[in-house]
């Protein structure tokens, strides 16, 4: 599976992290449930195969440690984005905060004072 989806230069989802060569959350994410079934231990054949492809830039991220976490707990794939939502919505909303008390307000230009620079308007549209 990992070879076809790089061979049609697709990503897989749930590994490489932007910032990190290896998530910090996952080992905790990992460790969530005494034993490791099914999902946890698939997850963890992905990222073997992806270090052998890619090598080890590809690590699990934590949308993939969550999700084999919250599977191998019995809850249905559907409700994993539903989960996992709740802790970027908190993020979101520290986000939020740290700005609204450590910056100055956002002031969005005046629209008479953006140059337009493109094709000419078309009538009707």
């Amino acid at each position: 599976m990992v070879s076809h989806w790089l061979d049609q230069g697709r990503r897989v989802p749930g590994f490489g992290h932007p910032y990190h060569a290896r998530d910090p959350r996952v080992p905790g994410l990992m460790a969530g449930i005494a034993q490791a079934d099914g999902y946890r231990r698939l997850v963890g054949s992905l990222e073997g195969a992806l270090a052998r492809a890619k090598g080890d830039r590809l690590a699990m991220n934590a949308d993939a440690a969550a999700a084999a976490l919250l599977l191998d707990a019995g809850l249905p794939a559907t409700a994993i984005d539903l989960v996992t939502s709740i802790g970027r919505c908190v993020g979101l909303a520290a986000h939020v905060h740290e700005e609204t008390a450590e910056e100055a307000p956002f002031r969005a230009p005046s629209l008479d004072s953006v140059e337009y620079v493109g094709p000419e308007r078309r009538n009707g549209g």
